[in-house]
């Protein structure tokens, strides 16, 4: 770059430009066609020097003709709406993903454009993480009022307390890392990103399950008072112990699930009856005496 004056690459779009920009330099480079607006792509920075603007141009044009950066400026949130409704799982974990996605997710990424996100995955995703674990309002330490009533009110009678930050559970920010992770693999084959970006955020870990169930005497001895108790919450206390089978399994056990000599328990989530979560009947007693 031998003048400060704007540079441009003879052709319909100008392949790179370089324009004086306040107190520097301006780079846009040409990277396509978007294929989900139909209009064209631009990559862009800005620099101080000149030497500075030829070494930005130099990798604009190399993420361009690599491939790293995303081929669409739609956003995130666009993304996941795309995605969630003709992503194949059953109604209750389609309305846990709805759930995640207004609460959590698009309040603090959803207006963020899939090129930033392949470009500075790490960094968006790994900080949107840690605003949650601190709070899950994301306050960012505002002293703020949780109101109680919508509309104009008086906070004393309506009962509007001061803002006490909650984290959100480890867990919680765990699968909203899983719902990323499932969007942006039909963005790669769509050709929107050139890669997974989510591949290279790390998810909070979870604390390691602590469970202490009860010794075989002491389960013996609550099955007896069970039993003492109530004719029918005896057994039925029974056969949770020995089938091992989940809470909303034992909630839809139902006589009409017996199957011959084996019964396979459905689960009651959420008031609807599905399949269990690992697809496998159990063997279960059909007489209990």
């Amino acid at each position: 770059m031998t003048s400060t004056k704007d540079q441009k690459k003879p052709g319909k779009w100008g392949r790179r430009t370089v324009r004086k920009h306040h107190a520097g330099y301006e780079v846009r480079v040409s990277a396509g066609t978007d294929p989900v607006t139909g209009r064209r792509m631009v990559l862009q920075g800005t620099a101080s020097t000149v030497r500075e603007a030829e070494k930005l141009r130099t990798k604009l044009l190399a993420e361009a003709d690599t491939y790293r950066s995303a081929r669409t400026n739609a956003s995130l949130g666009h993304l996941l709406d795309r995605w969630l409704p003709q992503h194949d799982v059953d109604e209750n974990t389609r309305e846990s993903y709805e759930s995640l996605i207004r609460v959590h997710i698009r309040p603090g990424l959803g207006d963020v454009a899939l090129t930033a996100l392949v470009r500075k995955s790490t960094e968006t995703v790994e900080q949107s993480y840690g605003e949650l674990r601190r709070c899950r309002d994301r306050c960012n330490g505002r002293t703020l009022i949780d109101h109680r009533a919508d509309g104009e009110h008086d906070c004393a009678d309506a009962g509007c307390r001061t803002h006490v930050c909650r984290p959100l559970a480890a867990a919680t920010v765990g699968r909203i890392h899983v719902v990323l992770s499932a969007a942006c693999r039909p963005a790669l084959r769509w050709g929107w990103i050139p890669f997974k970006p989510m591949d290279a955020v790390r998810q909070p870990s979870k604390p390691k399950p602590s469970p202490r169930p009860p010794m075989p005497a002491e389960t013996a001895r609550l099955v007896e008072e069970a039993t003492r108790q109530s004719p029918e919450w005896g057994p039925y206390l029974w056969l949770a112990v020995v089938s091992g089978a989940r809470r909303g399994e034992m909630l839809a056990l139902r006589p009409r699930s017996r199957r011959g000599r084996h019964g396979g328990s459905p689960e009651l989530c959420l008031g609807r009856e599905k399949d269990p979560k690992n697809q496998t009947d159990r063997a279960l007693a059909t007489r209990v005496r």
